[in-house]
């Protein structure tokens, strides 16, 4: 038993370490992270999103910084309706699983960025023992400088991560009209701007929320252009307190996620490799709305773009996929050999010891049955003496 005990320790040690690509600039800036066997028993994390109409310049750095963050044991998820058949190739050349978009969305008149929820919500109901976190975003201005889910895998009970912008609701125009069709009863004009773009949560936290927020838009929902579930998610979280007990913000001073549509340029720092660095000056986790920042889009879509070599930086990722495929399977061969062997020593310690209970009891017997006749004679040896006697 200790053997084996021991064995497994050691194994848990002794992790393989491999290398996920941080920079594809410079191959020899890497990210050294392990691969633990043990993640084999965890539950996935999830990057989920939906496009429309969208090609594969608009969307690359979305994806491609996304896996030169170097995410560990996620699944990437996208809904994805009229996108051409060449940014779908690349799409799952890069690893990415995809949906069609229901035709019965369309025919709702519903945007995507309302029906989205819906969408979301009915994937998790179906998959919500494979996942542990869940991150929903926009697509076309997001980028991804870290995994995310680092930021909050230490935290153990149920939460929703919601991202505010530097501005309040009151002074941005569309921001006054969007929440004031949902909520012109409540004053929340103060309050600071909550974005819908980018939100994490706990599984079932995360399948509560879509569920209220599209229920919410489809109450409300007679006029699509104001119907905005930016408008909708104010007015749940900002006025009517939705999710309070669970809610965790995410602001531009300390991360991990950045929302920088109405942020100051004098705010916004990049480092040496161009990563955008939050207001206590580390690394954010992730960067939204960058595209309203001339220099920061210019920066990012240089730093992201791989379209004259597509092929070389899928070569570059997809052997390192493969190998960590490979030492997976090996290390649950061994585990499943382990696993046998226990069984086997197992059944054979309990054999074992029923065949050396039996000696035992045997022995006792045998002791009873020997203390039984010495008594036996004992008692007849008295008994001869006292005839003699008498």
């Amino acid at each position: 038993m200790k053997v084996f005990i021991f064995i497994i320790i050691i194994i848990k040690v002794y992790s393989y370490n491999i290398y996920n690509i941080s920079s594809y600039e410079n191959k020899t800036s890497k990210n050294l992270r392990k691969l633990n066997i043990f993640d084999i028993f965890r539950k996935k994390n999830l990057i989920i999103g939906a496009i429309i109409n969208y090609n594969w310049n608009i969307i690359q750095n979305y994806f491609i910084s996304l896996k030169k963050a170097g995410f560990e044991n996620c699944d990437i998820v996208m809904y994805v309706g009229k996108m051409d058949e060449e940014t779908k190739e690349k799409l799952k050349l890069l690893g990415v699983i995809l949906y069609d978009i229901p035709d019965e969305y369309y025919k709702s008149n519903y945007l995507i960025n309302s029906f989205r929820f819906n969408l979301y919500e009915k994937y998790l109901l179906k998959n919500r023992n494979k996942y542990n976190l869940v991150f929903a975003s926009d697509v076309r201005d997001i980028i991804f400088q870290k995994d995310i889910f680092k930021f909050y895998e230490k935290n153990k009970k149920p939460f929703l991560g919601i991202s505010v912008e530097d501005g309040i609701i009151g002074q941005n125009l569309f921001n006054i009209i969007w929440t004031k069709f949902y909520c012109p009863e409540e004053n929340i004009l103060n309050q600071t701007i909550i974005c819908s773009g980018t939100i994490i949560g706990t599984v079932n936290i995360f399948i509560e929320f879509c569920h209220t927020i599209w229920k919410y838009i489809g109450e409300k929902a007679q006029n699509i252009t104001i119907a905005r579930d930016q408008g909708a998610m104010n007015c749940l979280i900002r006025g009517k307190k939705f999710m309070k007990d669970y809610l965790i913000i995410m602001d531009n001073q300390h991360g991990p996620v950045m929302t920088i549509s109405l942020s100051k340029d004098k705010n916004l720092i990049l480092d040496n490799d161009n990563n955008l660095l939050d207001y206590d000056g580390k690394i954010a986790a992730v960067v939204h709305q960058y595209d309203r920042h001339k220099k920061i889009a210019y920066k990012f879509n240089k730093k992201y773009n791989v379209n004259s070599d597509i092929n070389s930086f899928i070569k570059e990722i997809n052997p390192k996929k493969s190998r960590d495929k490979k030492i997976r399977r090996v290390f649950i061969i061994i585990y499943i050999f382990i696993f046998f062997a226990f069984i086997i020593y197992l059944v054979y310690f309990l054999l074992k010891k029923k065949k050396i209970f039996k000696k035992n009891k045997k022995k006792i017997k045998m002791k009873k049955i020997k203390i039984e006749s010495f008594k036996k004679k004992k008692d007849l040896n008295r008994r001869s003496k006292y005839t003699k006697i008498k």
